[in-house]
């Protein structure tokens, strides 16, 4: 049996430890609460230096594109790209299913040819909520001759529906253009001219494709 001076002792013993342990608990808050007071004000730099590069680089952006818009307004209205397409594959801008070659069956029903227009004008307008839109929209006609020139077809119009309206001068424009064709085309070699106008500025380009019309296509 411990005598009760003895006591007294360890339990002051054992306080003096459990204070101890409280000041150095104390003053470990203290050292991690500086670090991480240092690690927020370095994470806080971090993110405002983030941020003026990332304001920077739209800044550059849109410079960038303000610089291409004036170079576009400089082009000729012409196509940017061309090729015949699997009817029914074009799902927007450059995504489709492109022919192999220019051969066709006589029994083809349909001939689509995706074409990106470039140089195109914009009409300005307002929205409802008096929002600034542009808009663009295309016309074309479609001709078919034998190889000799001589016409196959009347001239064959084809419309795109309503413009597009976009709050940007929006320059990835696409069109397939389908010929749809009631009465199968003669064996052998074929024109098909396509005109297209631009709806905004009534200027046209012309597109010939010659295609080859044969009852077996390798």
């Amino acid at each position: 049996m411990i005598p009760k001076t003895e006591i007294g002792k360890v339990s002051s013993t054992i306080l003096f430890l459990s204070l101890a342990a409280f000041f150095a608990s104390t003053t470990i808050d203290i050292t991690l609460s500086d670090d991480a007071n240092a690690q927020a004000d370095a994470n806080t730099t971090a993110t405002n230096t983030s941020q003026s590069q990332t304001t920077a680089v739209i800044t550059d952006f849109k410079t960038l594109r303000d610089q291409y818009l004036a170079q576009w307004q400089q082009l000729e209205f012409q196509a940017g790209f061309d090729t015949f397409v699997e009817d029914g594959s074009v799902q927007g801008y450059g995504v489709y299913d492109e022919r192999p070659a220019n051969i066709f069956s006589p029994d083809a029903r349909s001939i689509v040819l995706y074409v990106e227009p470039i140089g195109y004008g914009f009409q300005e307008g307002v929205d409802e909520e008096g929002n600034v839109l542009y808009s663009f929209n295309f016309s074309a006609t479609i001709e078919i001759s034998d190889s000799r020139g001589n016409p196959l077809t009347e001239p064959i119009p084809a419309e795109f529906g309503e413009p597009l309206n976009s709050h940007n001068k929006a320059t990835e424009a696409f069109m397939p253009i389908t010929l749809t064709l009631d009465q199968p085309l003669p064996v052998g070699e074929c024109t098909i001219t396509y005109t297209i106008t631009d709806s905004t500025s009534g200027k046209s380009f012309e597109i010939v494709k010659d295609i080859r019309v044969a009852e077996t296509i390798s």
